[in-house]
Order: structure tokens, then sequence, then C-alpha cells
């Protein structure tokens, strides 16, 4: 008989029922739960003894209707709260120990982009038969040229790409991160490609739409918030 109450501010649910089925892994907890509609929560009902430091789960599934605030929840919001009235020992308002953060909106802590173009690296030949012998270090008339990465963008050329980031939300796969960059050229229609980032396997797929010059990575792995990729 005894009852644990999860306050969840600003939740809501779909139905105008009150009953909740949850999951949860043991059965001595009713999965029948009841939705407090003036105070948002949920109340579940302890059908047989639970021996202390038990650990408990439960699984709502999204076809119950519990919904998330509009506003989103913070990490760890201090006002998800849990109580009971436990007759071996009652316990109020003890807030949760963790929780991720839904965002409304997300944002980027660090979004940095640098370029490296290819174009031709030109220097001096030298060498040259003086008398008495070989001079290496003569300066010849000629030059020599190679295409290479000159370490820097320039206009008009072909140029590698580094994106550095950093999301204060997290990641997960199939999530897009998007580059519009505006004016640039290359390619054919739509076109996809791997890229390499750090950590290694974070985001290995992309795809550049010319048209739209939108430059659009896909994350493959769970990336916790506030992670540093490049």
């Amino acid at each position: 008989g005894d009852e644990l109450v999860i306050r969840l501010p600003s939740f809501s649910l779909a139905s105008n029922f009150s009953l909740v089925r949850v999951v949860p892994n043991t059965p001595f907890i009713s999965s029948d739960a009841s939705w407090n509609f003036n105070n948002p929560g949920l109340t579940l009902t302890v059908t047989s003894e639970i021996e202390a430091e038990t650990p408990i789960q439960i699984w709502i599934s999204s076809t119950s209707g519990v919904r998330l605030p509009v506003s989103g929840v913070e990490k760890n919001q201090k006002n998800i709260i849990i109580s009971t009235n436990a007759v071996s020992g009652p316990v109020v308002g003890y807030p949760i120990t963790a929780c991720p953060a839904v965002y409304q909106q997300g944002s980027f802590s660090i979004a940095d982009l640098k370029f490296d173009s290819i174009g031709s690296i030109c220097g001096s030949v030298f060498g040259g038969f003086e008398p008495p012998g070989y001079n290496s270090s003569k300066v010849l008339d000629s030059i020599v040229c190679q295409e290479g990465f000159l370490g820097k963008g320039r206009a008009k050329s072909v140029t590698r790409i580094y994106f550095r980031f950093q999301a204060a939300m997290r990641l997960y796969p199939t999530d897009e991160i998007s580059l519009y960059l505006v004016g640039f050229t290359g390619g054919y229609g739509r076109s996809q490609f791997e890229v390499k980032s750090s950590p290694n396997g974070t985001i290995h797929n992309a795809s550049w739409d010319r048209q739209q010059q939108v430059l659009t990575m896909t994350v493959a792995v769970f990336v916790e918030e506030f992670t540093t990729i490049d």
C-alpha cells in the first residue's frame, strides 16, 4: 500500500484519463499508475514488500501520453522530485539525482571553421657546376612548382574544410548538423562522401547540396553535451 510519487512540473498528459500504464522491473509495483492533473506527476503503488536498497526501474511508454514541457527540461532539474509515504521511512521531496537536458532550442558554445586550399607552391632551384666542382647552394634562374595545400584558404580554389564545434545539448545518431556555405561551389547536384572526425567515428557521412549551398553532416553515435568535435 506504500506509494511513490514523482512530481513532474510542467509535464502534461495527452489523455483525459488519469490511468497511466507503466512497466516496472519488479512484480511488487502495480503497472497501473495514476496521473495528477493539478500537480503534474505520477503516483505508483507498491503491492508487496520490497527490500531496502533494491534497484527499481520504471519504464513508461510513449503511448502512455506523457508529454515533456513546452519549455524543455534542464539538466538534473531540481524541482523534479520523488516522495513516498513508506511506513518504514517516509521521504518528502527528494530531488532526482540525474536527468538529461531537453532544450526547446539547442545552441553551440563553439563553432569554428577553417580552410586549407590547394594551390601551386613554387620555389627556387639550387645547384650547378662551378670550378672546382658542384655547388648545391647556387640559385639557378629556373623555378620548380608543385600543387599542395597552402595551410590557409584562397578564393576560387578547391579546399579542405575543418569544422570544430561543441553542442550545448546531447546529440543522437541520425541528428544532422548543417553548414550553410553561401557562395561556395563544386560538385554536381547533391553528392555524398565520408569525413573524418574526432572522437573517431562521431561523424563519418556528409552530403553537399550545390543548389542550396548546404553541407550536412550526420551524427553516427551518441554524443554527450559539451563534447568538442573536430
